[in-house]
């Protein structure tokens, strides 16, 4: 066998397993509620809901420290461009 076929199934493998680890943890925590502060206001929300919704925040953290190292290369290659003399 090649090496990357061996390197695809266990990625596979390893990706399924972590995620059906997550699908049962949110199916256990359905029914639990726990004490959670948004912005200084205590709630009591659904655990499963809070883990879903922080799964979400993450990815779109992820998604905004791209964003951000893509605006601050494009700054910083537009700058250098400014400066540079015509000719």
């Amino acid at each position: 066998m090649k090496y990357q076929i061996i390197k695809g199934y266990l990625q596979v493998v390893l990706s399924g397993l972590v995620l059906l680890a997550v699908v049962v943890l949110a199916v256990l925590q359905w029914g639990n509620d726990s004490a959670f502060s948004f912005y200084g206001q205590n709630r009591r929300v659904n655990t499963a809901l809070l883990m879903v919704c922080s799964a979400a925040g993450g990815l779109v953290a992820v998604w905004m420290c791209k964003l951000l190292y893509r605006g601050a290369v494009t700054l910083y290659k537009t700058r250098d461009l400014e400066d540079r003399p015509p000719g």
